[in-house]
């Protein structure tokens, strides 16, 4: 039987559970943490310059630039309906 020793509370708990029996605390400390980076990795990416054009686009008054958001915003969703398709046939036919 593999054991572990608890963070929190330094008692020897079985590895194979997900908590410490004596105090409750996580006993996957390692699962945590990498999660918490790889969500940190989203927060801190900057948006890229096109994404922040976009962004002044839709929030302008000027009836051109709206229109051209909305064009531009038809085009993004259709090329993803068609990117989209393209993986579903893909992993459709493939398996």
């Amino acid at each position: 039987m593999k054991e572990i020793k608890c963070r929190e509370c330094s008692t020897w708990t079985n590895a194979d559970l997900e908590n410490c029996t004596n105090c409750g605390v996580s006993l996957k400390i390692e699962e945590i943490e990498r999660e918490e980076k790889r969500f940190q990795l989203f927060e801190d990416e900057k948006p890229s310059k096109f994404e922040l054009w976009l962004e002044r686009l839709k929030e302008s008054q000027n009836p051109f630039k709206l229109m051209l958001y909305s064009i531009l915003k038809t085009f993004y969703v259709v090329y993803m309906a068609i990117i989209g398709f393209v993986v579903w046939s893909t992993l459709w036919f493939s398996g």
